[in-house]
């Protein structure tokens, strides 16, 4: 055993020594319906990965009182077979089975062990999915529509956080280019975007100057 949870092998274990004979199949019934329908749980159970898939682990506690449950099940089944007439022949009575006894035929049937099984109990994940049918699927899709909106819902804050942080700086720019220019005037001297566009306005007089040379020297 391992602890509080148990593989599919081990609950099979863990039910003979309670006194209750189910095999693998069973108790992997078991596992599947309580894990597509939580609010209907048997068993509390929950998938651990595998390298070759995954296998249903099962918790101790809800094991022993499932294995209470049917073993109450099978002592009212006793009762009931006890306190019944004796046996008459089928061909004159013509009454059919009724519910109560069609399902305690089923239980027999599913309750017998099945042939030993060399293949690990590791089934692959895209076959398992499919035997659960419609509603696991549809929950699975509206979960991953849940995530794509709460990562487009991050990714929309984030633009919005980026473009506050551009905005910021774009404003204390401003602020950094009025003080130097307040400073400069205060000192009485050119603040560099004066210097340099007093640069330029030298250099474009210059340029013009050499060509009007050019032009006379040519003439």
């Amino acid at each position: 055993m391992s602890g509080q949870w148990l593989t599919v092998p081990e609950a099979v274990a863990h039910c003979a020594e309670r006194g209750l004979n189910r095999n693998i199949k069973t108790v992997r019934r078991w596992a599947q319906r309580s894990h597509a329908k939580p609010e209907n749980a048997e068993v509390l159970v929950h998938e651990q990965d595998t390298e070759n898939g995954f296998r249903y682990v099962i918790d101790r506690e809800s094991l022993d009182r499932k294995i209470a449950q049917e073993l109450e099940f099978e002592a009212q089944r006793a009762r009931a077979n006890r306190s019944a007439p004796g046996p008459t022949d089928p061909g004159v009575s013509g009454h059919e089975p009724t519910e109560d006894v069609a399902e305690t035929q089923d239980r027999t049937d599913e309750d017998t062990p099945a042939p030993a099984r060399t293949e690990p109990d590791t089934p692959v994940r895209k076959l398992e999915v499919a035997s659960l049918g419609d509603d696991f699927l549809k929950d699975q899709i509206a979960q991953k529509d849940r995530q794509i909106d709460e990562l487009n819902d991050q990714l929309r804050r984030k633009d919005e956080h980026v473009s506050a942080m551009l905005e910021r700086d774009k404003e204390t720019n401003i602020l950094i280019n009025g003080l130097q220019e307040a400073l400069t005037q205060s000192l009485g001297i050119e603040s560099p975007t004066r210097m340099q566009l007093r640069a330029r306005q030298t250099t474009r007089g210059e340029g013009d100057n050499a060509a009007s040379d050019d032009d006379r020297n040519a003439v």
